[in-house]
């Protein structure tokens, strides 16, 4: 899998070979900026300097990784999994499946309504209503589909989705909904000055079939659009899973299944420099859990945190941690 290339000023570049990234990193000439997805910043080159072709590039040459061939991100929208895919001429130098959370949102907005009404109903407190009068605006999407919409920054962007078999029995309005949501991904793609290319779900399963290749969202937004090659390489070992998270509550207050208040939860999103959500590497040197770990943390108000490492969650201490990765939201593993 190719690695994400940023020049000194944090503006994106063409993603390089691991081998030349490898190389640049030993020099000293540039640095890790994020592990996951993996991304390495440069120190003495801007976007304007990167006009040599890659085939010319090498560890000593004056640096640029900004390569003369077509690369385009690919994209597979789905209520559940984007599939996400970076093409370099006719190879899959990077894929990844994002998982969104439209369907946690949906639960929690539900659970809040339902607690509203059953206060209401037993006429104890509950949020005053506010005016009637509220209108949507135009393109309004709901929450749990707002959150779904990814945005693209690259050489090339391709959007698919399917919805002919949706336009049946009473289903206009989830119709309507769905173009709406497709029309402002397209919009947000268009924004970047790039050419977009639309496609279909069955074109894109047309193509997936023609090139023998499994069913995986991934491999799906490789296949999106016309400009799919006659022949496909696959330069990726696995996918890079990505689950969004959220980036916690501000529900203070915490209610029972009754709806009466329970708990308070304190204002203060972090704990000893830590928060939920970050990557971090714990190095434990004794106990039942001994060994080196990395994986995502949950924190608690005391020195004794939640930690995700693939395996069956524990506690540890803090003092046997090191950040990795700061929390953007989500959560970073790859296929098994």
């Amino acid at each position: 899998m190719h690695v994400f290339v940023l020049d000194k000023d944090k503006n994106p570049l063409a993603p390089c070979h691991p081998a030349k990234a490898r190389r640049l990193l030993k020099s000293g000439r540039a640095s890790v900026f994020r592990p996951y997805p993996f991304t390495i910043i440069l120190h003495e080159i801007e976007a304007k300097d990167c006009v040599v072709p890659e085939t010319q590039l090498n560890a000593s040459a004056p640096l640029s990784v900004e390569s003369e061939r077509s690369r385009g991100l690919k994209i597979d929208p789905g209520s559940q999994t984007t599939g996400l895919a970076i093409l370099s001429e006719n190879r899959v130098i990077w894929a990844s499946e994002l998982s969104h959370r439209g369907q946690q949102i949906k639960n929690d907005l539900e659970k809040r309504r339902a607690l509203r009404r059953s206060r209401r109903h037993r006429k104890t407190r509950y949020r005053k209503p506010r005016c009637l009068n509220r209108t949507r605006p135009k393109g309004w999407l709901p929450p749990s589909l707002n959150a779904s919409a990814p945005l693209a920054s690259t050489s090339l962007a391709s959007t698919s989705l399917s919805v002919e078999s949706e336009r049946s029995r009473g289903l206009n309005h989830r119709v309507e909904t769905t173009m709406t949501w497709v029309n402002r991904l397209r919009k947000l793609l268009k924004e970047t000055g790039l050419p977009v290319e639309v496609g279909t779900g069955g074109q894109t399963k047309f193509n997936r079939t023609r090139l023998g290749l499994p069913k995986t969202h991934g491999f799906d937004a490789a296949c999106v659009g016309k400009s799919t090659p006659d022949r496909l390489d696959v330069a990726i070992e696995k996918p890079l899973l990505v689950a969004a998270k959220g980036h916690g509550v501000r529900q203070r207050c915490r209610s029972d299944k009754y709806g009466f208040p329970r708990t308070h939860a304190p204002k203060a999103k972090s704990f000893q420099g830590f928060q939920t959500g970050d990557i971090v590497k714990a190095t434990i040197p004794q106990g039942k859990f001994a060994g080196n770990y990395t994986g995502r943390i949950a924190i608690r108000f005391r020195p004794s945190f939640r930690l995700n490492a693939g395996v069956k969650p524990f506690d540890v201490h803090p003092k046997y941690l090191t950040t990795v990765q700061k929390s953007d939201g989500y959560e970073y593993r790859f296929s098994k």
